[in-house]
């Protein structure tokens, strides 16, 4: 099924993808990554309905590939009659794409970030060595959503607002808790309402806080801003991705979970074209939020980097997220193109802000992205705890960059608006289950 799909997509988009070609380069990565291992998760992945489906390890690269959606796609557009007025479904092949958790398969995550060092493709650095999950529990082992937690120690501290899952990523200094004889300690202080405790973060990979007494709030409360590169290069997607967004709004809005949701959006293009970032700020009136999809056009751009350090920094700052406890707070972040390094504020900081705020990022790479996009997308993705999506079809196939570790025989692919709506209901689960 999914070769159909990708034969059939194939046929009917050419996709420009950029990226680096140079087989010194490739061959440099090779050889220093050797073959690949696999990587285990304690999750089971979205959609599968039980543990995460094993990759396959792909033979002379940066190792194992990360864990993947495991869902078949019929490739059919599942835009509503509103999405119909944005692009006719007689116009329009359906968005395909796959999905992976960088954090539930670290190993390879790591192998796949030393080998991007040998590019020498400039990034900013967000060091990972000293990476905690931490999981806040209430005293029956259900997970606490928006549980704040505060780590102090050495010269660092952090703030940290926990998913409907429980958790949050600490990234310690490099280090850090490796000797715990000369390294600092980190004391961590958890609050949910009325409740708090303390806690000392120790050198575990995944640790669990209990925090007793905790009041759940049985709403269902949901954030979710779309994030848009809306540069030229995204011409040949932008009304195909549009279609889906109507799509995803309205299949969630609709949920069994009942959710109380709003929905925004952010576009942005780069500094010389006619602006930058713009936001249009939440709402729970769907169809508002269509209206605002269909003033979205592809325009401007030029060289590759776009203004995304800019975008990204509004899209956490500018909208009205709830930040009342127990809300889920999402972005989906949808670029084909690396930002500006250097310029604005870095995206590493924007991490941090959101992190702090409790907002999870899934990044879309649409075609076009190179190493360089790939790399950033990525990282954003397991810093807040979200997965890295790509859009799966095309001449050249997935749409990441030349030295992904990502092999096509380690995923499977759902239409784009059902993958969403799948790791939104996965968001939800937690709240809905208990």
């Amino acid at each position: 099924m999914r070769k159909f799909i990708l034969g059939l997509t194939a046929a009917m988009l050419l996709l420009a993808a950029c990226g680096s070609g140079d087989d010194d380069v490739a061959d440099a990565v090779s050889e220093t990554t050797g073959d690949a291992s696999e990587a285990s998760s304690d999750d089971a992945d979205i959609g599968t309905g039980g543990g995460a489906e094993e990759s396959a390890p792909r033979p002379s690269t940066t190792g194992a590939s990360p864990q993947a959606s495991t869902f078949e796609a019929d490739g059919a557009d599942r835009s509503t009659e509103d999405a119909g007025s944005i692009a006719p479904p007689d116009e329009q092949v359906g968005l395909t794409a796959g999905s992976v958790d960088d954090n539930e398969a670290w190993e390879g995550y790591l192998r796949y970030r030393e080998a991007f060092a040998l590019l020498g493709i400039s990034v900013d650095d967000l060091p990972v060595d000293g990476r905690r999950i931490i999981t806040v529990t209430d005293g029956d082992g259900a997970p606490v959503l928006d549980a704040t937690v505060r780590i102090a120690g050495g010269d660092q501290e952090t703030t940290l607002r926990t998913g409907s899952d429980g958790r949050a990523v600490f990234l310690a200094p490099v280090g850090a808790l490796d000797d715990q004889q000369s390294a600092p300690t980190f004391e961590a202080t958890v609050t949910h309402g009325d409740s708090t405790t303390t806690a000392t973060i120790g050198s575990d990979a995944r640790q669990t806080i209990v925090l007793d007494d905790v009041v759940h709030d049985d709403a269902v409360r949901l954030d979710v801003l779309f994030l848009v590169d809306a540069t030229g290069s995204m011409g040949d997607e932008i009304e195909r991705l549009k279609a889906n967004m109507v799509g995803v709004a309205e299949q969630i809005s609709g949920s069994p979970s009942e959710p109380d949701v709003r929905f925004g959006l952010t576009s942005y293009r780069d500094t010389t074209d006619d602006y930058v970032a713009r936001t249009v700020d939440f709402t729970s009136d769907v169809g508002s939020f269509v209206e605002s999809l269909r003033d979205l056009v592809a325009d401007g751009g030029g060289d590759t980097p776009e203004a995304l350090n800019e975008a990204f920094a509004q899209a956490v700052d500018e909208p009205r997220w709830r930040t009342d406890d127990d809300v889920v707070r999402l972005v989906f972040l949808i670029a084909d193109a690396p930002p500006h390094i250097g310029r604005g504020t870095s995206y590493v900081e924007t991490i941090g802000a959101a992190a702090e705020a409790g907002i999870r990022v899934f990044p879309i790479a649409s075609s076009g992205t190179d190493d360089q996009a790939e790399y950033v997308l990525r990282q954003i993705a397991q810093a807040t705890l979200g997965r890295f999506v790509f859009l799966s079809y095309g001449a050249d196939g997935a749409a990441l960059g030349d030295e992904s570790n990502i092999d096509d025989e380690d995923y499977d692919v759902l239409a784009l608006d059902d993958l969403v709506v799948r790791i939104v209901e996965e968001q939800l689960a937690p709240l809905t289950g208990r």
